[in-house]
């Protein structure tokens, strides 16, 4: 498996619009992502990640205080296991991604990319009807994510990349609408992968999951910079290792983004 997924990111080409990203059909072997099987929205207890106050997704993470739901998800599906293993403990895909963004991540970042040391982390997350999330960008110790999606959803929400208007001095975390552009829209197919740099205008949204779609399923896989085997001002929305500076400008849009509400 490991080899059939370094061939696929070799072979993918970068797409630079809005900012460089990847996006890759048939991600693992077919085999392999049908016994992928992972649990809907009401198969998980309420131990989980909360991103926003409705609830409206679950997420398993691997580096909460309380992980014992994904230690239990390692353990009683054979295949998530062997995911988490190739993506912690094979260095070579994950040199192969830094090596294809390489150039746009020393135009960016404020340390020498050499000398950044990473760790791999991973969450299963599973949505349900009324799902959404606002236009934002991640949290900045965030390298490079990998977003795989376990199950067709084109009727349900889409992955929206955004573009600024006009370039600014500070990146805002949750900015107006209108001062972004549509620029790429992605209706989810199973199976896929999307790898995006977290560069501090990479504005990103998801639409409003349909009604009929019960269970949106994905596993997000994220590089994060880690100084002193920690890692560093986890949740905090200031830049990091980036040259641009990022802010949070207006605290109305922060909250709509925890209240699964969309910013006027």
């Amino acid at each position: 498996m490991s080899n059939f997924i370094l061939n696929k990111i070799k072979s993918a080409n970068i797409i630079f619009e809005p900012y460089p990203h990847i996006v890759i059909e048939n991600f693992l072997e077919d085999d392999f992502f049908k016994k992928l099987n992972l649990p809907n929205y009401d198969d998980i207890d309420d131990n989980v990640y909360f991103q926003d106050n409705k609830h409206s997704k679950k997420s398993i993470v691997d580096n909460s205080l309380d992980n014992s739901n994904y230690l239990k998800l390692l353990k009683i599906n054979k295949n998530f296991k062997s995911f988490d293993d190739i993506f912690k403990n094979n260095i070579e895909i994950k040199n192969v991604i830094f090596k294809k963004f390489e150039k746009y991540l020393k135009e960016h970042l404020s340390m020498n990319l050499d000398d950044i040391n990473t760790t791999t982390s991973i969450n299963y997350s599973v949505s349900k009807p009324g799902y959404l999330k606002e236009i934002h960008i991640d949290r900045r110790e965030h390298i490079i994510n990998i977003l795989y999606y376990l199950n067709e959803c084109d009727d349900s929400a889409k992955l929206e990349l955004w573009k600024e208007k006009k370039l600014s001095e500070i990146n805002d975390v949750f900015p107006k609408r209108s001062d972004l552009l549509l620029s790429k829209s992605y209706p989810i197919k199973k199976n896929s992968a999307i790898i995006m740099i977290n560069l501090p205008c990479a504005y990103h949204s998801v639409s409003i999951q349909s009604s009929k779609f019960l269970n949106r399923k994905y596993i997000y896989v994220v590089w994060d910079y880690v100084k002193n085997s920690r890692i560093t001002n986890v949740a905090n929305n200031k830049s990091i290792i980036w040259k641009k500076k990022v802010s949070v400008v207006n605290e109305n849009r922060r909250i709509n983004f925890i209240n699964n509400e969309k910013n006027i």
